[in-house]
């Protein structure tokens, strides 16, 4: 049976992985955190591989040991995405994300302890064929279909304040954006609607549409892995940023600033100050200017920094910085009409053509090619 292979063949691929990203030092807590998800998936894939060799008519007391191992997965992703992100680190009231687990370990830990050989056996018959299934197993099934699909969109709400927050603080974005993680995060989706879509399933009589929805899950997590450990060990060590509240939420300006919100004629002074240290010294064309950078040689901290841009002119700081940069590049144009676009844009502090041409055509409302022919 292909399956059992296929099952086989993603197990020892995932000890694999998991092994060698708990060995990575780059990301290191993220990659903790990966190799843990991962091993419990490869674990979860051997027990899988056994179910369809029928093994456990000859070992009936591994029935159970990884049925509620995908409440976990959720809490997993969401704790990596964000070790990814933020500079928090792992605290004893983590734990509490592992409650809905053990809630589910604890409604149906008689079948380890008190079912008997038959009982287990029959127990695994009838979770497969979802027939007569205990008022326990059904209620962590529901615990299943919730809490990880819960923990996803919330580690994609993570990700929205990521990438509010590097522009905030970075001039130049590049890797740092995860676009990686938003596309694994939206497999993730997939596969959590399949795992629904499976439950709901075993109400229809369409054979054929409960046969898919039983092994989409399965498969669909087994490429998930790959995928997220394939990118995971390509990314570089990332941008985290550092969060005013440690509940990771959106901060308004209210929150942001508070009492310490600067006077107007003082944000007007500083601003005046930025403009002119950047204009003076060209600071734009450093690709790696930061806001913690920019703080540094304008002795202004940061806080007050993005507080003057944010207010004085409403923008973030990759807009602010970037705005001298397409106005750096248009004079180059001008300079040197011959000069290649992409070399142009590096100079200018850009570091990729894909991050220019977005820049440009927002701050100008064209390409950089259809700039030039306007000249």
């Amino acid at each position: 049976m292909w399956q059992s292979h296929f099952f086989t063949f993603s197990t020892a691929i995932g000890f694999l992985l998991a092994w060698y990203l708990g060995i990575r030092q780059e990301n290191h807590l993220a990659n903790r955190l990966l190799a843990i998800w991962i091993f419990l998936l490869s674990v979860d894939s051997l027990f899988i591989s056994l179910i369809y060799h029928e093994v456990f008519y000859e070992y009936p007391h591994i029935v159970g040991v990884t049925t509620f191992f995908p409440i976990l997965y959720g809490p997993l992703f969401y704790l990596y995405a964000r070790s990814l992100t933020q500079t928090r680190r792992l605290t004893v009231a983590d734990a509490l994300h592992f409650f809905p687990f053990l809630t589910a370990f604890f409604l149906t830990i008689n079948t380890f302890f008190l079912f008997n050989e038959d009982d287990k056996i029959r127990l695994m018959e009838n979770l497969i064929h979802h027939v007569n299934v205990p008022w326990n197993y059904e209620w962590g099934f529901f615990l299943v279909t919730t809490v990880s699909p819960l923990y996803v969109l919330w580690a994609i709400y993570l990700l929205f304040i990521y990438r509010r927050e590097l522009n905030n603080q970075l001039s130049t974005i590049g890797e740092s954006t995860l676009n990686w993680l938003w596309v694994m995060s939206f497999l993730n989706v997939v596969i959590w609607l399949t795992v629904i879509g499976n439950k709901w399933s075993t109400y229809s009589e369409n054979d054929f549409l409960h046969s898919w929805f039983h092994h989409a899950p399965y498969i669909g997590t087994a490429i998930f892995m790959y995928c997220t450990a394939y990118f995971s060990l390509k990314q570089p060590q990332v941008f985290q940023v550092s969060f005013d509240k440690s509940d990771s939420r959106p901060l308004t300006d209210k929150e942001k600033y508070g009492v310490n919100r600067l006077p107007e004629k003082l944000q007007d002074s500083i601003l005046t100050d930025i403009q002119e240290l950047i204009e003076q010294q060209q600071l734009f064309l450093d690709p790696q200017l930061s806001l913690a950078k920019l703080a540094d040689v304008s002795h202004v901290s940061t806080h007050q920094l993005s507080q003057v841009i944010n207010d004085q002119l409403s923008l973030n700081f990759y807009d602010f910085i970037n705005q001298y940069r397409i106005n750096f590049v248009k004079s180059e144009f001008k300079r040197s009409p011959e000069e290649g676009i992409l070399a142009v844009a590096l100079r200018s502090g850009f570091n990729s053509k894909s991050t220019f041409n977005s820049a440009f055509k927002k701050f100008t409302g064209v390409t950089p090619s259809q700039y030039r022919k306007q000249q």
